[in-house]
């Protein structure tokens, strides 16, 4: 299957003129944009894809690199392929209701170094978070999400303070003279 996807790679050209080659030093290179071709998956999974990116040409030493904006089209376009948001959606989203990114994970119910990779664009979240993120999108959803999870934060440490440390301290007291030191060994 191949899909192709374009990006606007202005601000990409823009810079260009800032980053060395990564293999002689010297500062001036070129930049075209280039389509290329990358695969994601194996086997019967894999999927061909095609990418507008910024490719650098090094006169000095005639290297072609890509750089960072390159590989942030290139995950993009995955995630358009797979139909889920992409990092930037994700920060967007979260910035959107003004949370931090650890309020943000309690509220969604990942740990926040989970939701770190997906707005990094390290992972790519399955189908059922994308679904529960584009849910949240709706404000009104975000407002009974935020009230069920406080709700449950103040119910569950006080159920956790009394189950795990009170009862389990009382019947352990309760059955202490039963604990005897092995004198043999």
């Amino acid at each position: 299957m191949n899909s192709t996807h374009s990006y606007n790679l202005a601000d990409s050209i823009r810079s260009s003129a800032s980053n060395p080659c990564p293999s002689c030093e010297a500062t001036e290179l070129t930049c075209s944009i280039q389509c290329i071709e990358y695969e994601y998956g194996s086997g019967d999974s894999e999927v061909q894809l095609n990418v507008e990116v910024p490719v650098y040409h090094c006169a000095s030493c005639d290297i072609h690199t890509l750089d960072y904006r390159a590989e942030e089209i290139k995950h993009n376009a995955l995630c358009e392929h797979f139909g889920v948001l992409n990092p930037s959606d994700i920060v967007h989203l979260r910035k959107y209701y003004g949370m931090s990114r650890s309020e943000f994970a309690r509220i969604l119910g990942i740990g926040e170094a989970s939701l770190n990779r997906r707005e990094k664009g390290i992972n790519i979240q399955d189908y059922a978070s994308d679904r529960y993120l584009r849910l949240l999108q709706d404000p009104s959803t975000m407002a009974r999400l935020k009230k069920l999870v406080a709700g449950q934060l103040n119910q569950t440490r006080a159920q956790m303070t009394e189950f795990r440390f009170f009862s389990l301290k009382s019947a352990l007291i309760d059955r202490q003279p039963e604990f005897q030191l092995d004198q043999s060994i």
